[in-house]
């Protein structure tokens, strides 16, 4: 199942050249959610979903660039930890192993409040545990990326005074 929003494409040669959030995640109810709790925080306008591990590695590949430039790269992953195939943990594990994603903001989304799923994503900016309620989830999954996203975001240019 793909869901995106109209502002940003499917494809890295599609993709605005906007800041935009690539969330990683196969459940589409936790899609669902996740996207609702951005909107309610005005940040679903630039959301690109994959459902697939391997396709977002793919993915991150060809937002890059040729020579490992940060051509399409997105300013936040948020990363499913429990995926089949490559697992959220593999997926951090190469991004913090190439050069040209090292730096990359990722946030890990996880139902698991286990000490070896923490401890395998320790390289991540955040670690999020869904709340079973979707209220709860809305506030904190909203509250993390405004804070994450204002501190990874530029500031707005000034227009001049006239």
């Amino acid at each position: 199942m793909n869901h995106q929003s109209s502002a940003v494409g499917r494809h890295p040669d599609q993709v605005s050249q906007r800041p935009y959030i690539l969330l990683v995640d196969d459940n589409p109810l936790d899609i669902e959610l996740t996207l609702l709790a951005l909107a309610e925080h005005g940040l679903h306008e630039q959301v690109l979903v994959i459902d697939h591990g391997q396709e977002a590695l793919d993915f991150l590949q060809a937002a890059s660039g040729p020579n490992g430039r940060w051509d399409g790269l997105p300013s936040l992953i948020l990363l499913d930890l429990n995926m089949p195939g490559v697992s959220g943990a593999e997926i951090l594990k190469q991004i913090r192993n190439q050069s040209v994603t090292r730096r990359l903001c990722v946030v890990i989304l996880s139902s698991s409040d286990l000490p070896q799923d923490h401890a395998a994503c320790e390289t991540a900016d955040a670690y999020l545990i869904k709340p079973l309620r979707l209220e709860q989830f809305i506030q904190v999954v909203g509250e993390v990326l405004c804070t994450i996203l204002s501190a990874v975001s530029p500031a707005p240019p000034r227009r001049a005074q006239d």
